[in-house]
């Protein structure tokens, strides 16, 4: 699920300039809920580059 979109996005922090992530911009916060293991049910966020995705809605 979207936590939140930033209007600044933070810059990753990768140390490798060949990397594909290298200062990507990371513009939007996503979470997760742990579906195994000893975190079983925690909310978990990461944060992504918002170009890597794209809307989708269900049509009726």
């Amino acid at each position: 699920m979207v936590i939140e979109v930033l209007e600044t996005p933070l810059l990753d922090r990768e140390d490798e300039a060949g990397s594909t992530y290298f200062r990507e911009p990371l513009d939007l916060v996503l979470g997760l809920i742990w579906d195994d293991g000893p975190s079983r049910g925690e909310l978990v966020t990461f944060h992504y580059d918002s170009r890597r995705f794209q809307s989708w809605t269900e049509e009726v």
